[in-house]
């Protein structure tokens, strides 16, 4: 359980800095289901986003996605089995949103992807 912890505790801190290093509003980790996994928001909005995601089918989404509601633009990353959906305004730019969450890709990648050494056995 402790590793488990550990490794929401590590995707929630990578979330954090994705949102403060792209000047952010919010970041949210949803999986396939369209369920989010872990977030650098309130739960309430990360609801709304994942909602936001599971309406426009961003499987095949290429550009952001407005949200009127939270008042920003929302860009998915692809990231193992789940999507990285990044809420941004105009105190950020797009160009600044993909240069951080494909920066914070691999160590998110690492982080989902980790064998969980209670499983090994």
């Amino acid at each position: 359980m402790t590793t488990n912890n550990a490794r929401s505790a590590r995707i929630g801190a990578l979330l954090g800095d994705v949102v403060r290093e792209a000047n952010a509003r919010a970041a949210v980790l949803v999986d396939d289901a369209g369920t989010p996994v872990a977030q650098s928001c309130d739960p309430a909005s990360a609801a709304k986003i994942a909602a936001r995601l599971a309406e426009a089918d961003c499987g095949a989404t290429t550009g952001p996605l407005f949200h009127a509601d939270l008042g920003g633009l929302i860009h998915v990353e692809p990231v193992e089995q789940h999507r990285l959906a990044v809420l941004f305004d105009a105190r950020s730019s797009l160009v600044l949103v993909r240069l951080r969450t494909r920066k914070a890709r691999g160590k998110l990648d690492e982080a989902i992807g980790a064998p969980n050494p209670e499983q090994a056995d």
